[in-house]
């Protein structure tokens, strides 16, 4: 499994990843890392304004709920 990765150089072409906050409104860290997590890709239009997209069973909203810092691949799916 990968390290997580700062935010501003995580994919912003569909692919899907890892998603966390490593940081409260307070700029303190969170421990344990990845406490807000979710899995999410980024989706753009033609003008290139976008947003990330959660995979969730929220398909109404499935917007982001908090300011990603930080991201990582998923995992490799069990054998």
């Amino acid at each position: 499994m990968s390290e997580w990765q700062p935010i501003e150089t995580a994919p912003r072409d569909g692919t899907e990843i890892l998603l966390c906050r490593a940081y409260d409104a307070a700029g303190k860290t969170i421990k344990p890392l990845g406490i807000f997590a979710q899995v999410a890709a980024w989706w753009a239009d033609e003008s290139d304004e976008g947003e990330w997209v959660v995979y969730c069973s929220m398909v109404r909203e499935p917007t982001l709920h908090f300011e990603p810092t930080h991201w990582m691949p998923l995992p490799d799916p069990p054998q």
